[in-house]
């Protein structure tokens, strides 16, 4: 699929790895624990200036090298014909606009998940979530639904998750058979769950 050079939007998402995080700082600190306990009597010889000489520098390159391992940027292009998702600079999703059936885009607490499923027979379904992003998620679903000729379902269950399904109804009204296809996938799609 060629890439409309006209770009007319492209947002920028960063997501992280939290629970990748929590688990290797907890590792990095017993590490760090453990080379103090063990390292005590020549830290007491040599004067704490040589061991935190030594802890610092390794303490901030490892602070950069988990931020690059952890932190992934979408970039989320939208031009007048398609929408192109790339991760680290590597295409891993594209479709045409008028392609997308349905959308569902779910809120809850700080979480922002969007859920394609379009009609390309490449990837059907495609999902990306992102932490703290909200403004520039409803951004994305104000651009996409203003796209095409979209009815919009608020929904919510128990636990406080907010979702709206946006149908395009330029596909559905076409084909009924597409219509059946996609609400029966589309209803099989499980909502992400989220830790309370």
């Amino acid at each position: 699929m060629e890439h409309n050079k006209a770009i007319m939007k492209s947002y920028k998402l960063k997501t992280f790895n939290r629970k990748a995080l929590i688990i290797s700082a907890s590792l990095i600190l017993l590490a760090f624990l453990t080379a103090i306990i063990c390292l005590s009597q020549t830290m007491l010889d040599n004067g704490i200036e040589s061991f935190l000489l030594i802890t610092i520098p390794a303490i901030i390159i490892l602070y950069f090298l988990l931020k690059k391992y952890f932190v992934k940027t979408y970039v989320i292009n939208i031009s007048n014909a398609n929408l192109v998702v790339t991760l680290q600079n590597k295409m891993i999703y594209s479709t045409l606009l008028n392609e997308i059936v349905m959308f569902k885009y779910i809120r809850k607490e700080n979480i922002d998940t969007l859920i394609f499923f379009a009609t390309n027979n490449q990837q059907a379904s495609f999902t990306i979530e992102c932490t703290d992003q909200r403004k520039k998620f409803q951004r994305i679903v104000d651009v996409i639904s203003n796209s095409g000729n979209y009815t919009s379902n608020i929904q919510s269950d128990e636990v406080r998750t907010i979702w709206t399904d946006y149908i395009n109804q330029d596909i559905i009204v076409k084909d009924a058979a597409t219509k059946k296809r996609t609400l029966q996938y589309y209803q099989q799609i499980p909502l992400p769950q989220y830790s309370n």
